[in-house]
């Protein structure tokens, strides 16, 4: 692994992988795969059942007469508790809180002016609605996330685009311990279009072309 590491500082940049995707996915594959089969069985049913109490769906899988599902009792207590416990928390956007780097006026009036600035993005992308989703998921399904996408086609210049994540779709390194920065987090990626995977990763554009079963040719018959 060690000889596919280009440490080398250039542009900011801290490290770089030198290896293509597939080679990365191979080198990866097990370990994901068995990650995300020990969240299952470790979350997986508690997730279903806190969601059937919580939507109320408390006799999910069980099979009753006719005349009797009319009268099956749910208790609405739990999507009470939730949604409770969520709108309090996420009363109000958070306040950013910028420490100045130096002690005079302007490093001072610097950190105000992004810490109004951060405030102002979070208004403007409605993380408040994000926020209540991760807490919600927090509760029911044991993990919130929220992700921050660089959007080139958002605004004039481009844009951080924040984004809620199903915890279902995130599976974390099955041996990451406490307090320490896990070998790998993974999504599930959704409901994207062919435009936007090719959007989100231009340097797979042939293998996306063939997984959606499309065949572009040049003017010689040659696939590009």
């Amino acid at each position: 692994m060690e000889d596919n590491l280009d440490t080398t500082n250039v542009d900011g940049a801290v490290f770089d992988v030198s290896l293509s995707d597939s080679d990365l996915l191979d080198l990866i594959k097990k370990p994901l795969v068995e990650s995300e089969k020990h969240w299952e069985e470790k979350l997986g049913e508690a997730r279903r059942d806190a969601m059937n109490l919580w939507l109320p769906n408390h006799y999910e899988g069980q099979d009753f007469y006719d005349y009797q599902e009319g009268y099956l009792y749910q208790d609405n207590r739990i999507f009470t508790s939730v949604e409770t416990v969520v709108s309090v928390v996420n009363a109000r956007i958070p306040q950013p809180e910028v420490t100045p780097a130096q002690d005079t006026i302007s490093s001072m009036q610097i950190a105000k002016d992004l810490s109004k600035v951060l405030f102002a993005h979070s208004e403007k992308h409605q993380t408040s609605d994000l926020f209540r989703l991760a807490a919600r998921n927090l509760i029911l399904k044991k993990a919130g996330f929220i992700k921050l996408r660089w959007d080139p086609k958002a605004g004039k210049i481009g844009d951080i685009i924040p984004e809620h994540i199903l915890p279902e779709d995130v599976v974390v390194d099955m041996d990451a311990k406490w307090n320490e920065i896990p070998r790998f987090f993974a999504q599930r990626i959704r409901n994207k279009t062919g435009e936007e995977l090719l959007a989100m990763f231009p340097d797979s554009r042939k293998q996306i072309y063939e997984m959606l079963g499309v065949q572009r040719v040049d003017s010689k018959g040659n696939l590009v």
